[in-house]
């Protein structure tokens, strides 16, 4: 049998089924009851229970085992309306919007529900009541994937004008609701809900997890815990996420975030919206003049409204191996999902990759002094390492040789933590302040600066714990230490230059000696032109000879009759030039490897394809470094070799240096 996504799975299905709504001190507690067919048939010949505040319920049999909740008078308690066995309607003033309040799960003050308010316009009232019965149930499965210490809850709006609602009334009744649950549920904002919102309702009840105190963005939570999942999906059926071709359709504040750290990763991103101008993000390729399916893809990313695959466009799909996003339920119909597994496209369910705001919600209400201590980058890479672990053991068991195991949502509803465990958020704690990742030095940046730093720690402290941290690749071809050729040369005006050079010049004989890899080429170098010219930045002719002479320096001097005759070259009169033939090149690329693979043969670190997105220091000698792989490192000093890129890292710590970044270009 086809298990639903609509629906949830049917694990959840018999959570409800065994759900008795009694008396209790909490309004609309619902106890499972674990009784047997026996018992729960009895119950079902009277009364089954009460509701505080709502009145008596009664059980309808509709058909076979199935049975419904129904209030045994149509207006119960003067409060609430129960219209489905886990949906209730707020009565409200307003005409014209309805609200309910759906709860999949038992729920109570010590496990309260949790669901987003969403305010939306349905064609009926029919459509708003199974839309918030739907999405608790997702909401069900999405808490007990991680055990986030909440039970599935959602609250449905439904108005004819949504953006003419009346929010502040709304609220204002939304806040009567949750006081009268006693702390079963909390809220957050949602579609057509804003932090504003949360904001006034959160002066009128404590029930609110939307960030109120802090800087951290449930969009960018969602995203991070998106892209946690992408790679990890990528990395175990592709072979890697780098290069790969991800699509991302929908770029609002999600999909822009979740466009934007695949580029950082390495990804070849395209990104489409119906709002083409929104789809211009930074790293990324806009196709919105194109349909979507059509553009040539690897995993598709959606992060846009529900059913936008239909049974035409998977037909139409352009190479797509995977599909994983933020989209709640991205298939029209349980048939679209069972036809796009036929053509061999793995699906990451959505209940799995877009938890990244309810991650943030579980650290926020069972660590909250963490959450509002910690920087955001490092809520956003908890998340992501959580959802990047989950989408592993997904993966895991949809590959295992189980029969039936390629169904995605039976296989999902094996994915999830023990209930009787400590809520995922308390966990936050003890990842932020674990040894893992844990460093003495951590240097950023792998060019010839960085890798250089690397080597000569592990020479001159080899007890030292370092880790260096690059973007792209070692001596990256973004970056200024990439390339075959780079002039050395002890020929300057200034005889601090000169003197370096000839030391360093020893210094990398001694790496080509133990690495027995040859780095230089000596080929001489001739320095003319004009000798008017003062002192450059590259010095001068005369004052070039003048220091090499005084440090013994062997070189020759020419003026341009003698240079054409040594020479071919033409030179105008009157210029003169300056030889040292012992100048030459050194292989930048193959120097910055050759220095990262000495100091990681004496135990040095190296993550590449990670870009560091913040920097904090919580305390003296304690830095964290959060990067877009989800990853948190942590040392008692950084070492910043990112050249160009210096100051964009400075700022996370409040520091700028007075830079001056040239464009360069080698041939």
């Amino acid at each position: 049998m086809w298990w639903s996504i609509t629906t949830g799975v049917k694990a959840l299905r018999a959570t409800s089924k065994n759900a008795v709504w009694r008396s209790s001190s909490r309004v609309a507690d619902i106890v499972n009851k674990k009784t047997t067919p026996a018992a729960a048939a009895a119950c079902a010949s009277k009364s089954a229970g009460f509701i505080d505040g709502v009145g008596p319920v009664r059980w309808l049999r509709l058909s076979g085992e199935q049975r419904v909740a129904a209030p045994a008078k149509e207006e119960a308690g003067g409060n609430f309306t129960l219209v489905s066995p886990s949906v209730l309607e707020i009565p409200l003033e307003e005409k014209g919007v309805s609200l309910y309040v759906g709860v999949h799960a038992p729920v109570c003050s010590s496990r309260p529900g949790n669901g987003g308010l969403r305010l939306w316009s349905y064609e009926s009232e029919e459509d708003a009541i199974d839309e918030c019965r739907e999405l608790s149930r997702g909401m069900s499965l999405k808490h007990n994937i991680y055990n986030t210490g909440f039970s599935g809850a959602k609250l449905v709006a439904n108005a004819k004008e949504p953006l003419h609602v009346d929010k502040r009334s709304l609220m204002e009744n939304v806040a009567k609701a949750l006081h009268s649950l006693n702390g079963s549920v909390y809220t957050g904002c949602d579609m057509n809900t804003d932090f504003k919102d949360m904001k006034y309702l959160s002066e009128l009840c404590p029930y609110v997890l939307a960030s109120l105190d802090s800087t951290i963005d449930a969009n960018k939570s969602t995203a991070h815990g998106v892209v946690g999942s992408v790679v990890e999906a990528s990395d175990h059926l592709l072979g890697g996420h780098k290069g790969k071709k991800f699509l991302v359709v929908g770029t609002g504040k999600v999909g822009t975030f979740v466009s934007s750290l695949l580029a950082m990763l390495g990804g070849d991103v395209f990104t489409f919206d119906t709002n083409p101008n929104r789809a211009d993000v930074h790293g990324c390729t806009n196709v919105s003049d194109k349909k979507w399916w059509e553009v040539e893809h690897d995993v598709l990313v959606p992060c846009c409204s529900s059913g936008i695959i239909t049974h035409d466009i998977v037909e139409e799909m352009n190479g797509t191996k995977i599909i994983v996003g933020a989209t709640n339920i991205p298939f029209a119909s349980d048939s679209v999902l069972h036809s796009a597994v036929q053509k061999k496209m793995v699906f990451v369910p959505d209940m799995l990759s877009s938890a990244g705001a309810v991650l943030a919600d579980s650290i926020e209400h069972y660590s909250k002094s963490e959450y509002h201590t910690a920087r955001d980058s490092e809520v956003y890479a908890f998340v992501q390492t959580l959802t990047s672990k989950k989408t592993k053991e997904y993966l895991s068991r949809l590959f295992s040789n189980k029969p039936g195991n390629n169904n995605p949502m039976k296989t999902l509803s094996f994915v999830h933590e023990d209930k009787n465990g400590a809520p995922v958020g308390k966990k936050f704690s003890t990842w932020r302040s674990s040894e893992e990742d844990t460093y003495d030095i951590a240097i950023v940046g792998g060019g010839m600066a960085g890798t250089a730093a690397s080597y000569y720690l592990s020479k001159l402290a080899p007890e030292k714990k370092v880790v260096v941290l690059e973007s792209g690749e070692i001596a990256d071809k973004k970056a200024s230490s990439y390339g075959a050729s780079r002039m050395y040369r002890r020929m300057y005006s200034d005889e601090y230059f000169s003197i370096m050079q000839s030391k360093a010049l020893d210094l990398w004989k001694d790496v080509e000696k133990e690495s027995s890899t040859t780095l230089l080429k000596e080929n001489g170098l001739l320095f003319y032109g004009e000798t008017d010219t003062g002192e450059t930045v590259e010095g001068s002719i005369p004052g070039a000879a003048e220091i090499m002479e005084r440090l013994g320096i062997p070189h020759e001097y020419f003026n341009s009759e003698q240079m054409d005759s040594r020479w071919p070259m033409m030179a105008k009169q009157g210029y003169e030039g300056v030889y040292e033939a012992t100048a030459g090149s050194i292989n930048s690329s193959l120097a910055c490897n050759t220095m990262m693979g000495l100091a990681k043969k004496h135990g040095h670190s190296l993550y590449t394809g990670t870009s560091v997105l913040d920097i904090g220091i919580p305390s003296p000698g304690n830095v964290h470094i959060t990067c877009s792989d989800g990853k948190l490192f942590k040392s008692k000093q950084v070492i910043l070799t990112a050249g160009a890129w210096t100051n964009d890292l400075l700022e996370h710590v409040d520091l700028q240096l007075d830079l001056e970044i040239w464009a360069m270009h080698w041939g």
